[in-house]
């Protein structure tokens, strides 16, 4: 380690040094092969690939099948297909691969990254599987030491743009000490910040006092004066503005103030409303207390962001029932939470089809009603938890339907006579 290597600190505070690795597809592969906390009885790039791929046609095929449905999302790709894409020499790839890897080999891969707020993140492979395939955690060993590695833009470590990120480095844990003071992180927040905070003086003026005041008078100054003062303002002005950090506090907490009072007026009026004889029939408190839960809990995740495929299908799925949606998008987008326009796209777009269509096919009603909150799940305790529904007509639109009931006109050329 020299002077010049980079040290990267993560967000729980562990000091790395960042070795960077070759760039032509394979930096994946090379990021776990060079870290020394990833023990596993291959050699070299494409020897990684091959157990890899090996393991996903296995026994636990089934397994990682499932963990490409939720994160792969590669529109037209279907998961043998990937997998031969894996095992081609250079072939790109990321974080499928190193959930993989963790159930292969029992190892824990920790992918860090800066985020647009230029600080320090990281998705921990072992996590994912607690959350979503919990039966794979078994095979992960505590005793094992997380691998890390940084997720970057290729040649440009300062630059924080997470959607351009496509390079990744190995990264070697180190003990921290005393003269580590020009970290990654702090090189990286010094480029953050806009360059006219770094311009002390304009034209020869002071741009670090409270005020820009002109040489003289403004009368006796010349045209070009004028200029260089009102350059030396505009800078002076741009290095001291509010950069909205403090805004945003502001109004977040406002905000948070509000929906407080509101929710103390709202339950203030129910109590109000049962002192008053009307005539009407009240609601009870637990009523009122399930109205209110509803209402709190519309969607099925957090945004439409957050959502991936398999929680997507069960939306899909809840559409599909003839005894819950009926394919009626406005009722099953009031009781998801998912947008109308949203739900239709994933319904009749030939594109999104594929992504849902297995996942829905296998699904059952017990399985996709289980997404929703308990009180709207009571709604339908109807519903036979054993049902499925049918995606052959959906099947059919995405091989392209059958040929032989098109009807084929063919124009000849001259003129249509009504």
């Amino acid at each position: 380690m020299t002077a010049a290597d980079p040290i990267f600190v993560d967000a729980t505070g562990n000091h790395y040094l960042v070795r960077d690795v070759a760039g032509a597809g394979d930096c994946a592969l090379l990021a776990l092969l060079h870290n020394p906390n990833f023990q596993a009885p291959v050699s070299g790039p494409d020897g990684l690939r091959r157990a890899i791929v090996a393991y996903a046609r296995g026994d636990n095929r089934d397994a990682c099948c499932t963990v490409y449905s939720l994160v792969g999302e590669r529109t037209g790709v279907t998961f043998e297909t990937y997998l031969n894409q894996v095992l081609q020499q250079g072939f790109w790839v990321g974080t499928v691969f190193f959930i993989w890897t963790t159930m292969c080999f029992g190892i824990d891969v920790h992918s860090h990254f800066f985020n647009s707020d230029y600080l320090p993140e990281f998705n921990s492979s072992s996590a994912f599987l607690a959350n979503y395939l919990p039966t794979a955690l078994a095979e992960v060993d505590d005793q094992k030491q997380p691998v890390h590695v940084l997720f970057h833009l290729y040649r440009n470590l300062l630059r924080c743009k997470p959607a351009m990120y496509n390079h990744f480095a190995s990264l070697i844990p180190i003990p921290a000490t005393s003269k580590m003071e020009q970290t990654l992180n702090k090189q990286i927040e010094l480029a953050s910040k806009p360059w006219w905070n770094s311009v002390r003086d304009v034209n020869g003026y002071d741009l670090s006092s409270k005020n820009v005041k002109p040489k003289k008078e403004k009368g006796q100054l010349n045209k070009t004066e004028r200029k260089q003062l009102n350059e030396a303002k505009t800078f002076h002005y741009l290095k001291n503005c509010d950069d909205g950090k403090r805004v945003n506090a502001e109004m977040t907490a406002r905000l948070q103030d509000a929906e407080q009072k509101e929710e103390a007026l709202a339950l203030k009026l129910n109590c109000n409303v049962k002192d008053i004889d009307t005539g009407v029939r009240t609601l009870s408190d637990a009523e009122v207390h399930a109205e209110r839960k509803v209402s709190k809990s519309r969607r099925l995740t957090d945004s439409y962001d957050n959502r991936n495929w398999l929680q997507r299908a069960k939306i899909v799925f809840l559409f599909l029932h003839p005894k819950i949606g009926a394919k009626n998008s406005a009722d099953t987008a009031a009781f998801t939470g998912v947008n109308e326009n949203t739900l239709l796209g994933w319904v009749y777009q030939k594109k999104m089809i594929g992504m849902w269509l297995d996942l829905v096919e296998s699904m059952d009603a017990g399985t996709a009603l289980e997404a929703l909150p308990a009180p709207i799940k009571d709604m339908f305790s109807h519903v036979d938890p054993d049902s499925m529904v049918s995606v052959e007509k959906y099947r059919k639109q995405l091989n392209g339907g059958s040929s032989t009931n098109q009807l084929k006109i063919l124009f000849k050329g001259g003129k249509v006579r009504a």
